[in-house]
């Protein structure tokens, strides 16, 4: 499997207000060599805004889900320009992520092998090759890095209660 929705309550209003009002940088890689694709030397249509350390419910959330995991995490907001592809890649440091999408009608994450998925929030294994198709909206994304266990080792200290 490669992923998994959650039924995690969160603030969508409070993240929202925060990704609207947040500073963003294009994303580009500190080590160009390590790039999968040229897109990730410099993404001028993808970018992401790492200061969130300073919202509470950002906080709460990271702390919640670092408890469960045992694992430490590192939060960000993405925000991927319309008409911009991110194209097939797996993610370098983190073992897996929690995604949640705080724009409406996104286009879906795309895994190589199985397709496309549609979700709001969710663990994903981004270990395994993926990537998001253009859209005609702006998609806004608060991502969770899990930097410490896999998707394998989540998804067994995920309570069912979190599983939609």
């Amino acid at each position: 499997m490669h992923f998994t929705h959650l039924d995690f309550k969160y603030d969508d209003e409070i993240l929202k207000l925060h990704f609207e009002n947040a500073d963003y940088v294009d994303f580009k890689l500190s080590d160009p060599s390590k790039a999968q694709d040229k897109f990730f030397v410099h993404a001028p249509g993808w970018q992401i805004c790492r200061d969130l350390n300073h919202i509470k419910e950002v906080k709460r959330i990271v702390t919640y889900f670092e408890m469960l995991f045992e694992s430490a995490i590192r939060s960000q907001f993405f925000k991927q320009m319309a008409g911009c592809e991110i194209p097939y890649h797996h993610d370098g440091r983190p073992k897996c992520s929690i995604n949640i999408l705080l724009s409406e009608d996104n286009a879906p994450i795309t895994f190589e092998d199985i397709g496309d998925v549609h979700y709001k929030c969710a663990l994903l294994d981004v270990k395994k090759k993926h990537m998001i198709k253009a859209h005609d909206k702006d998609r806004w994304l608060f991502n969770l890095s899990i930097l410490e266990k896999t998707y394998d080792e989540c998804l067994e200290r995920l309570p069912d209660t979190l599983r939609a």
